[in-house]
């Protein structure tokens, strides 16, 4: 009787799944498994395309198009957002936004990348190197390896402290006589209701200001702008002037002179940083 009970007490163990964190394999991290497949157009259903297709480095990780290209050829709903900082957010997508950055990498390859689990089980096993990893770290080979370590490098991907970063800690002199004041006109203005905080954004929901849509779209983060264009969640403003006037029309009694617009324009391209990842500054590799 007592061998039965225990038998029983076993097979309930060992039929358990295990959630603990994994192990790193020495040689390569999690982080680095991560930006392989970011970058490994095998994790499409055409072998065409892969995360960087659309979320491109030299873009600040956005594109440079309105809207980006899914791997079956049509178009995404909204423009491709930039993907540094991902620490700091706490909602993904303006689209039926998540909160768990792990789940929006899920959504991209299923809905971008048109590729669900089981399809990326299937690359894993036809590759030694990467099922060794997973099955090293996590156990077996699954879909939920490449989402956690994809999740875990965009977590790496960071900005340097930009002019207006420097500015906001005390040195008064990382700005000059127009850029600060082209930010006390934002201020003024009550750009800074929505657009708060370190990023300047991404951290409410907004009315967008889209040409033909009504809808309500993640503030947009203003950083890096001189890489991120065009603008707006239908990428319909081409500069950053025109993105400023517009804004000014919708929220403002009084459009913004060409002046303070220049001004303002002059203050947000203050907050430009360097981007860096785990294994130092940012390099444009080409894709697998």
């Amino acid at each position: 009787m007592v061998s039965v009970w225990l038998l029983s007490i076993l097979a309930f163990v060992l039929m358990t799944p295990v959630h603990a964190e994994p192990s790193i394999a020495p040689g390569l991290t999690l982080e680095a498994f991560g930006k392989q497949v970011f970058s490994d157009r095998r994790f499409s259903a055409s072998g065409q395309t892969s995360c960087r297709s659309c979320h491109k480095p030299e873009f600040g990780f956005s594109d440079h198009r309105a809207v980006s290209i899914k791997d079956d050829g049509t178009a995404t709903a909204l423009s491709t957002p930039a993907l540094f900082n991902m620490k700091q957010k706490i909602g993904f997508f303006s689209l039926h936004p998540v909160f768990s950055l792990k789940a929006a990498v899920e959504r991209c390859f299923k809905r971008n990348q048109n590729i669900d689990e089981t399809d990326i089980y299937g690359v894993l096993e036809r590759d030694a190197g990467l099922s060794r990893f997973a099955i090293h770290n996590f156990g077996r080979a699954s879909a939920d390896v490449v989402y956690q370590s994809v999740a875990a490098y965009l977590k790496t991907i960071q900005t340097s402290n930009s002019r207006y970063d420097r500015y906001r800690q005390g040195e008064l002199s990382a700005l000059t006589y127009s850029e600060q004041s082209g930010m006390v006109l934002f201020e003024q203005k009550g750009c800074i209701y929505c657009h708060s905080g370190r990023e300047m954004g991404g951290m409410a929901y907004s009315n967008s200001i889209d040409t033909h849509v009504n809808r309500d779209v993640q503030v947009l983060r203003l950083r890096n702008l001189s890489l991120t264009a065009p603008y707006f969640s239908d990428g319909s403003a081409q500069t950053l002037s025109e993105a400023i006037y517009r804004m000014s029309k919708r929220y403002s009694a009084t459009p913004v002179s060409q002046s303070d617009l220049e001004k303002i324009r002059l203050f947000l391209l203050s907050n430009e940083s360097s981007i860096s990842d785990f294994e130092g500054p940012v390099r444009y590799e080409n894709e697998r």
